[in-house]
């Protein structure tokens, strides 16, 4: 039965693999007027049990005409913003008016800004063949085409929803928007933690490079440098996650490591329970990353109640977000010599600590989420 009254409806666009409970519920209880759209079906038990709760509906089951008065007004949430749901929204909220938020991932940015601003992530490209280049080329065309309507959208974006505001900057220094910064963050797997100087175990000396097989990593440049200027490579182990990626990069990334001086490795090619995985990572010394972007920021940011001292590029606007909060991490273009692979010192890691639990309490968390939708708490 429609509503006889006007009243402002949200809408969480999200893709089902995705999907987040406890974020459902943060939404949930913050307005009664809520649906989540989900796309795409993940395994079929993980579908069938977002299926069952509340005001979830899948895309192609939606039907607006029993749920919304011509009158009403959408606040519509893009979780990850792609052609499909682009597609979405135009045939069916086309007629009311909208407030548009992109809460924002990582690759719904910088796919395009590689692939149609050509914007490079990789401090090498692979030399290609006349026939591969002209294939890339076709590849990026279609791609620019795909993207048209998406890009068409942006113009339309309200608030550009994310944590690190240098992204924002970097949307609008490309794309043309009238969108404006709103802080946000999903907290999911993230908590205060009890800040304790336990006797920690200085001997490991484990190296942990990238969170991925992904190239943008440079994980041959990381490895060749970090063979270089390690003198007693013995001593060390590398920990390399590669659970997902171009399958002939991390094949060759597997071929230089197996090949290198470093006789000592690990590389993590399948999942295994999250509190596991990053205990793992916990029990690094050093932590690198190759990337020139904001890529891998949940591994990233679960290091930073660590004494793993984290090394990122200066280039990339995840270590610049950092420094701006005050957290200590280094900078991968001065790690210059052995003596540089140590874990943080105690006053860097409490330090770190007390900004950590700041950004990711639970009255931080609902602060955020209330802003998000706009509700004074």
């Amino acid at each position: 039965m429609k509503r006889s009254e006007r009243k402002v409806v949200h809408f969480h666009l999200i893709d089902t693999n995705s999907f987040i409970f406890e974020t459902y519920d943060q939404f949930s209880a913050l307005n009664e007027e809520v649906y989540f759209i989900v796309f795409g079906r993940s395994n079929k038990n993980f579908t069938e049990k977002i299926l069952a709760l509340d005001n979830v509906i899948l895309s192609e089951d939606f039907d607006a005409n029993s749920i919304l008065d011509p009158s009403d007004d959408l606040k519509v949430f893009f979780h990850f913003l792609n052609l499909n749901k682009t597609k979405w929204f135009n045939s069916m909220f086309r007629k009311h008016k909208n407030e548009l938020y992109w809460v924002f991932y990582g690759a719904d940015l910088h796919t395009p800004l590689e692939r149609i601003k050509k914007i490079s992530y990789t401090e090498t490209e692979t030399r290609k063949g006349i026939l591969n280049s002209f294939q890339q080329s076709i590849k990026d065309y279609l791609f620019k085409i795909y993207w048209r309507p998406v890009s068409k959208l942006i113009k339309e974006i309200n608030w550009f929803c994310f944590w690190n505001k240098y992204e924002y900057d970097l949307l609008k220094q490309h794309f043309e928007t009238k969108c404006n910064f709103k802080y946000f963050r999903y907290f999911t797997g993230f908590k205060e933690v009890n800040i304790e100087l336990n006797q920690f175990n200085n001997d490991k000396k484990i190296i942990l490079i990238n969170h991925s097989g992904s190239k943008t990593g440079n994980h041959i440049s990381l490895i060749k440098k970090l063979e270089k200027l390690i003198v007693n490579h013995d001593d060390y182990r590398l920990l390399l996650p590669l659970n997902y990626g171009e399958v002939t990069y991390i094949q060759e990334i597997k071929h230089l490591v197996s090949n290198s001086l470093f006789k000592h490795y690990e590389f993590l090619q399948h999942r295994m329970p999250k509190d596991e995985y990053f205990a793992k990572l916990a029990n690094a010394t050093i932590a690198v990353y190759g990337y020139y972007r904001q890529e891998g920021a949940g591994n990233i940011n679960s290091l930073l109640n660590t004494r793993v001292q984290i090394f990122l590029s200066s280039k990339n606007v995840h270590r610049q977000h950092l420094l701006d909060v005050g957290y200590k991490v280094s900078e991968l273009e001065s790690l210059s010599v052995e003596k540089n692979i140590h874990k943080l010192t105690a006053e860097d890691y409490l330090h770190n600590c007390q900004l950590y639990n700041i950004e990711f309490s639970a009255n931080e968390k609902r602060k955020v989420f209330s802003n998000l939708v706009n509700i004074t708490t």
